[in-house]
C-alpha cells in the first residue's frame, strides 16, 4: 500500500471533455503511452494492486477533468443503455 501514490499505475483516456481513469494497474503492464490513440477492446494494462490498495482491482471512473482528485465524476454511459448497480457483474459479449 502506497499512500504517496494513491492511484498507482493509471491510464487516463481523453474522450474530448470526458476522461476515463483506470487506476491500480499492474506494475509494468501498461501498453500505451501519453498521446497514443486507443480503440475499443484494446488491452491497455492488466488489473493489479498498485498504489494505495491491498488487493487487486480496477478503479474505473469517468470525470470532467484529467486529474482524478480535482475533477468531478460523471455518470458512465454504458452500451445498450445498461444501468448496473454496485456489486452487479456485467458480462461483455464478444
Amino acid at each position: 500500500m502506497n499512500p504517496n501514490q494513491a492511484t498507482g499505475n493509471i491510464v487516463v483516456i481523453d474522450h474530448g471533455g470526458e476522461y476515463s481513469h483506470l487506476a491500480h494497474l499492474k506494475q509494468g503492464s501498461v501498453t500505451v503511452k501519453p498521446g497514443d490513440k486507443v480503440e475499443k477492446g484494446e488491452v491497455i494494462g492488466l488489473t493489479g494492486n498498485s498504489g494505495n490498495t491491498s488487493e487487486a482491482h480496477l478503479h474505473f471512473q469517468i470525470s470532467d477533468g484529467a486529474d482524478l482528485f480535482t475533477s468531478r465524476a460523471i455518470r458512465v454511459k454504458w452500451e445498450q443503455d445498461l444501468k448496473p448497480i454496485q456489486g452487479e457483474t456485467i458480462f461483455a459479449a464478444n
